[in-house]
């Protein structure tokens, strides 16, 4: 009997109950299939009739059969009821509904020895374990995630690769299935979760690390070599396709869908988490995801990339067409390269163009809010809008809209969607590179800030320029045959302006042209027609070949030329001449000359024609007539003038009568006033508040008297009335005067500071004595001291102010202060006298001789005296050589 079993094939089934399968595979010439009722299945299969429970079947090469009851290759094939057993040497012990595939595989209560080496699911517990044992029965290793690993000390190690195995099917060397109702068919494949399915060599189904949970790939489908489909419910076809995440699709040659509900569809399709993205929460998770295309990517949340190499990089991106890339949050590019969102060459991480939208072939849009419209348009400002064919936005809030085309190469290999020079050659595109800008149209430019082009190749490139029309320039003229947009718009300086028209030209800021080849190059100039210049500063030329070329000039009418600094050319072919000024008027054969007059000194001059090509102003309204007047007078006016002058004679010598009269009351009025100025009150004394003064005046033959009064009821306020009588004339004038601000609670009257003082110094006298007696009574109880906190002990009259106190002689004021610089008042002096006598004090000289060197510095002058001797006005004076 042979048993080289490199030249067999053998598939043996045993048959225990009804519904046993024999198959024949490779060179077997007949199948069988035993006990009744059976199916054989394969080449030349048979349904004889066996009785032999224990019967093996040994089919040779050569096409001979042997019956066995103990076969030396295999026995038991399937003895129990539901048992299939498929593959070389494979067998299905004695269990019932057990299904085993493969190469020498058997399934067994326990180890059973056999003639040849062979793999056992030994079963133990309720587990069962694949193991490898020698024809002596010997364990010789196990296997370990699909590897074989030989123990070279021959323990015996059983290893769980099987779980709940219940209605599986495996097809395949090393095909495994680890849940329930799992299929796994192919050399490798692997099916580790309830239901999962593994077609293809290396399929597989769920995780397979040993510390994964086994539920992992539920109802998962993994169709093609390679193919794995790990997440619940994941579908992965195509050989390395990989579907990672929950309910995800990957369909394709080494298409990806790593995260939760992703697609990716086409050759090498992605949808990833990315982990050189960890601190980019749009970038990473890429839940939701759709990656259709070859090479497409869709790598944040509910990102979509449809197209050969499209990109979707962020969170709700969306990318559709042949190298389209959404790069940026929410981003939109739809077209061939279209591109929304920058990244750049040194950040891999782009952070710019959130919201941007590219629609169309190669159309770009690179900051926040962008859009681009169109073939190969470009929006890089932020929240620009560029809409038509090659049109370009660059500035922040610019709008570029209309017809143009644009060629450019760019390194085809260049997939990194970096912001790159470009070379363009650009055909009537727009372009709006200044902020808040707008150019629509075919070929206009706006680089300015808030510019705007409307037309046709217009070029507004100052801030708050306009051009409207065809061929306008502001700021910057378009150089002939130029193409690119470097060569379009450089150094154009900041001029603002408006053109409107065809082919008007301003260089001037804040300048303005209306018509038709009209050139301003001043600065806040103007021209209104066809074909005018103004190069004046402020100058405003209207008509057609109008010139001005002065500042502030004016010039209205065709071929009208303003030269002359703020002067008007008015009328066709009108000229300025030289300003000439007028200061002295002379009337003919009179002698008379007139040199007070306005308007002596012009600063420019109205033409209403030339050199012989004068005109008449007719319709001209009567001006004003007055002695500062500068209207223009009508003839009517003129005429007027010359009635009356036959009539001024008599009205002359009338005026002439009159102004001397007017003379001789200005002389009376003079003397008057005069007579009113001597007028003065005395000074201020409480006890007489009335004063009266009599004023005299002269002026040029007059003479006048005038009489006063002075009522000042105190120092503040004073009351005055006085008048001139007598002439016929009379003039009467009355006023009031008062002071405002603080008091110091101090008369400044010298009056009556001279009373007061006279006063005071009885009063000193008075204390001189009453010192003097208290000094020779010595009253004083020493020992009595009243302190205040602002006298202090270094000051010299401490000891006078305690004593004083502590015997009652002196207080201090309400709020605990002795206030020694305030002045006393007559009360508080006759309060201290009436202590005193009480208390019978007799001081220290001491304090007489302080006060002595003051008393000696001044003296009080009387200066007049009432009739019955009383001093009437009184000054406060110095004694000479004893000043203060």
């Amino acid at each position: 009997m042979k048993k080289d079993m490199s030249k067999k094939l053998i598939v043996a089934i045993r048959i225990a109950c009804i519904g046993s399968v024999a198959m024949g595979i490779g060179g077997m010439q007949n199948a069988f299939a035993y006990t009744q009722p059976l199916t054989p299945i394969g080449y030349q299969a048979d349904g004889g009739t066996i009785t032999s429970h224990y019967s093996t079947v040994h089919v040779h090469q050569d096409g001979t059969v042997e019956w066995q009851n103990s076969s030396e290759y295999l026995e038991d094939n399937a003895q129990n009821d539901g048992n299939v057993a498929i593959g070389n040497f494979s067998k299905a012990g004695s269990l019932n509904d057990k299904n085993i595939i493969g190469t020498m595989n058997v399934i067994r209560e326990s180890p059973t020895g056999t003639t040849y080496d062979y793999f056992q699911y030994v079963k133990q517990g309720d587990k069962y374990y694949k193991t490898w044992y020698d024809p002596q029965g010997n364990l010789q290793g196990y296997l370990l995630d699909a590897q074989l690993n030989v123990i070279p000390d021959s323990t015996p190690v059983a290893l769980n690769l099987a779980g709940n195995i219940t209605n599986n099917v495996a097809i395949g060397n090393h095909a495994t299935t680890k849940s329930s109702s799992s299929v796994a068919i192919g050399d490798d494949s692997q099916s580790q979760g309830y239901r999962g399915i593994a077609i293809g060599a290396d399929s597989q189904t769920g995780d397979t690390t040993d510390s994964a949970d086994y539920n992992d790939g539920i109802s998962a489908v993994a169709v093609g070599d390679g193919a794995k489909a790990m997440g619940n419910g994941s579908i992965a076809t195509g050989q390395g396709s990989h579907a990672y995440g929950y309910a995800s699709i990957a369909s394709g040659v080494n298409a990806g869908a790593n995260t939760t509900r992703s697609i990716a569809i086409g050759e090498n399709a992605t949808v990833s988490y990315n982990s050189q993205a960890a601190d980019d929460p749009q970038r990473l998770v890429a839940e939701q995801a759709i990656a259709i295309g070859y090479n497409s990517q869709a790598n944040g949340k509910d990102a979509t990339a449809v197209g050969r190499q499209a990109v979707a990089d962020r969170r709700n991106s969306t990318a559709y067409g042949n190298n389209s890339h959404a790069n940026a949050y929410n981003s939109v590019a739809i077209g061939n390269k279209a591109i929304a969102g920058l990244k750049t060459e040194t950040d891999s991480n782009p952070v710019a163009g959130q919201s941007a939208v590219a629609i169309g072939n190669r159309a770009t849009a690179t900051q926040e809010y962008t859009t681009a419209v169109g073939a190969s348009t470009y929006a890089s400002g932020w929240h620009a809008v560029a809409v038509g064919d090659s049109n370009r936005a660059t500035g922040r809030y610019s709008t570029a809209m209309g017809a143009g085309y644009s060629t450019y190469t760019v390194d085809e290999t260049d997939n990194d969607n970096t912001e790159r020079e470009r070379n363009y050659q650009t055909i009537g595109a727009n372009q709006a590179t200044g902020d808040y800008s707008t150019s629509v149209g075919y070929g206009n430019i706006t680089m300015g800030q808030n510019s705007s082009a409307f037309g046709m190749q217009n070029v507004a490139s100052g801030m708050d320029s306009l051009a409207y029309g065809s061929g306008n320039s502001i700021g910057q003229e378009r150089q002939p045959g130029a193409t690119t947009i470097q060569r379009d718009a450089v150094n154009a300086g900041n001029v603002t302006g408006f053109a409107v028209g065809h082919s008007n030209k301003i260089g001037g800021n804040l300048g303005g042209a209306f018509g038709d080849g009209n050139t301003v190059v001043a600065e806040r100039s103007y021209a209104i027609g066809n074909s005018n210049q103004v190069s004046g500063k402020g100058g405003f030329a209207a008509g057609n070949q109008a010139t001005v070329t002065a500042e502030n000039g004016i010039a209205v009418g065709n071929d009208a030329h303003a030269t002359i600094r703020d002067s008007v050319a008015l009328g066709n072919g009108a000229r300025t001449n030289e300003v000439v000024g007028t200061s002295v008027v002379e009337i003919p054969g009179t002698g008379t000359t007139y040199s007070n007059i306005s308007g002596t000194s012009p600063v420019g001059t109205v033409s209403v024609g030339d050199v012989g090509k004068e005109r008449t102003i007719t319709n001209v309204a009567a001006g004003r007539i007055g002695p500062g007047s500068t209207d223009a007078v009508n003839g009517s006016e003129l005429y007027a003038v010359k009635q009356q002058v036959g009539l001024n004679s008599t009205a002359i010598q009338n005026i002439n009568n009159r102004m001397d009269s007017l003379d001789n009351r200005i002389n009376k009025v003079g003397a008057g006033a005069a007579a009113l100025a001597m007028l003065h009150p005395l000074d201020f004394d409480p006890d007489e508040k009335w004063d009266f003064a009599t004023g005299y005046g002269h002026y040029g033959n007059e003479n006048a008297v005038a009489v006063g009064a002075f009522y000042r009821p105190n120092e503040d306020t004073m009351f005055s009335i006085g008048g001139v009588v007598g002439d016929g004339h009379d003039m009467i004038g009355a006023s009031i005067s008062w002071k405002f601000g603080q008091k110091n609670h101090v008369s400044v009257n010298r009056v009556a500071a001279a009373k007061e003082i006279i006063e005071l110094r009885k009063e000193l006298n008075d204390l001189r004595s009453f010192v003097a007696d208290a000094v020779s009574g010595n009253v004083l109880d020493l020992s009595k001291i009243q302190l205040f906190p602002d006298v202090p002990e270094n000051h010299w009259a401490y000891d006078y102010v305690s004593t004083l106190a502590g015997n009652g002689v002196i207080e201090g004021y309400p709020d605990g202060y002795f206030d020694g610089h305030r002045a006393m008042t007559r009360y508080e002096m006759a309060g201290v006298l009436y202590r005193a006598m009480l208390r019978g004090v007799k001081l220290k000289e001491r304090a007489l001789k302080e006060f002595a060197p003051e008393l000696d510095r001044i003296r009080v002058d009387t200066l007049t005296k009432h009739k019955d001797g009383s001093p009437d006005i009184q000054r406060v004076r110095t004694i000479p050589g004893k000043g203060c």
